[in-house]
């Protein structure tokens, strides 16, 4: 039997191996390539730094990628051009449309609604985060919002959040929760060797954190705290001076940003993750450390609440130094509980495949075309 004819899909972001730099990125990646293994075929357009436009390929899938610059780009609309886009992508797919667009990133979304208006071709638009700061940008995605077809976001929390800030699209926005990629090795290394791995910025907590590791120190629990990634550089330098007026500088490793395709072989060389956030979308560092067996310990704030508990994590009830303190005494304390709670996690961990992500968007796929 003939195979049906595969879902040609273009799919717009500014984040894709190598080029990534959090979670956006990664889910990119890696949806896409599960996406092509089940008959679909995927074009990535994309950003680039430099100049120039390059077409090349990934894993046998086409990328087209674009500079950040003029004539393709405009910096104070923080967007592309739609029909200097359409004109090479014309000329680059030898006029073949796609049968969906799937934008991860707001600078396509002006590109994604032209085709949506010119040739009526179904966006679906998956919402990583809500951009609560730089108002152009706030209402370009409440224009992509509404002109999506679907909105699909990764957790029961964020799709609130999305109705909460436009009630309108609350028949449209779905919920597909991300993945994670399985794990060959588990943690071995010492539980007080810990790990912090995110944006070094405030709503993160990494400066409650610094103070928890005063905390510990105080009650002779000698911890070390490596910390992977950056943010802000005047909270960086903020919260590294608060380690040396806390004397603890010396139990604070910086490990700078660390590219998230390598973090899988970066989580089992530490003994606990912890994550003192306040507020999460989803939770892709959870789930990561939960896959090798890291135990983690972390807040249940937004999306985290839906894929973590007290079975399979030490849950840091708020964000204050303390609880923080707290929390990861508790992990250290009883390794036999942190035992079972590791073993429940990778259990957790292994329903979450990209596999079944991108299933469930094909399915999406199929019912708008």
């Amino acid at each position: 039997m003939d195979q049906a004819p595969s879902i040609r899909v273009w799919v717009m972001t500014a984040e894709f191996y190598p080029d990534i730099i959090g979670g956006l990125g990664t889910v990119a990646t890696q949806l896409t390539q599960s996406l092509k293994q089940m008959n679909v075929e995927p074009t990535i357009i994309g950003l680039r730094e430099g100049t120039g436009i390059v077409t090349s390929r990934y894993k046998n899938m086409q990328m087209i990628q674009f500079p950040p610059a003029a004539p393709f780009f405009q910096q104070r609309r923080y967007s592309f051009r739609p029909t200097k886009l359409a004109a090479v992508l014309y000329a680059r797919k030898h006029g073949q449309l796609p049968n969906v667009i799937h934008i991860h990133s707001l600078q396509f979304a002006n590109i994604a609604m032209y085709y949506k208006q010119k040739y009526g071709i179904p966006i679906v638009y998956t919402c990583h985060s809500i951009v609560d700061r730089v108002a152009s940008r706030k209402k370009m995605q409440k224009s992509l919002m509404q002109a999506a077809d679907r909105v699909v976001v990764p957790s029961k929390w964020q799709q609130r959040e999305v109705i909460r800030l436009l009630p309108s699209v609350s028949g449209k926005t779905i919920v597909i929760p991300h993945g994670v990629v399985p794990s060959l090795r588990i943690s071995r290394a010492p539980r007080h060797s810990l790990l912090y791995a995110g944006r070094v910025i405030p709503a993160k907590g990494v400066d409650r954190l610094i103070r928890a590791v005063a905390l510990l120190k105080r009650r002779k629990i000698d911890v070390t705290l490596h910390i992977a990634g950056k943010g802000n550089p005047l909270y960086e330098r903020k919260i590294k001076l608060l380690a040396r007026t806390l004397g603890i500088a010396s139990r604070i490793r910086w490990l700078g940003f660390i590219q998230p395709h390598r973090m899988t072989q970066v989580y089992p060389r530490f003994g606990a993750v912890v994550m003192p956030s306040s507020q999460e979308s989803f939770g892709m560092v959870a789930m990561e450390a939960m896959a090798p067996g890291v135990p983690l310990v972390t807040t249940r704030a937004g999306g985290l609440k839906e894929i973590v508990n007290a079975g399979n994590a030490n849950i840091i009830p708020s964000v204050t130094a303390r609880a923080i303190a707290n929390a990861i005494a508790s992990m250290l304390k009883h390794p036999k509980l942190t035992h079972q709670r590791v073993r429940n996690a990778r259990a957790t961990a292994s329903r979450y495949t990209w596999h079944r992500a991108a299933a469930h968007y094909k399915a999406v796929y199929q019912q708008l075309i």
